[in-house]
């Protein structure tokens, strides 16, 4: 069954596939005891997928290029989903992200074009994996 929606929730489900390692959520390091401490800066959720050797990052809430990100004013509890997300890419561990339509992330990505872009990385295909991650059509 496709995927239809960024849900932190069912995300390890509903992107496992052999071969691929999904975290989810992602807590940067030391992110949980300045939450306690202050409060969260941020109201996003955040999941990574790993597979042959590339990382993707599919982020949602405010602060991000999505439709999670204006549902609901700055400020809220995170959003447990979205219909699209922010995405970012990056081989290996270095971290540098690849290009993406002349920015570093491209923004209101479908599961579906996420889905195609894991199947490019599968193949080690870095063109195809860019030219999988686009915005979505409106509806």
């Amino acid at each position: 069954m496709a995927v239809e929606n960024f849900d932190i929730a069912t995300a390890a489900t509903d992107w496992a596939a052999p071969g691929r390692e999904v975290e989810c959520p992602v807590e940067s390091p030391g992110e949980a005891d300045f939450i306690k401490k202050y409060g969260p800066l941020t109201v996003r959720q955040q999941m990574y997928i790993r597979v042959n050797g590339w990382t993707f990052s599919a982020v949602w809430g405010t602060g991000t290029y999505c439709t999670g990100a204006r549902l609901d004013g700055a400020g809220s509890k995170p959003l447990p989903c979205s219909p699209d997300a922010e995405i970012a890419v990056w081989r290996g561990d270095s971290g540098d992200l690849i290009e993406l339509h002349g920015d570093s992330v491209e923004g209101w990505v479908a599961p579906a074009s996420l889905e195609a872009a894991i199947g490019a990385a599968e193949q080690d295909d870095e063109a195809a994996i860019r030219a999988a991650l686009v915005r979505r059509e409106d509806d």
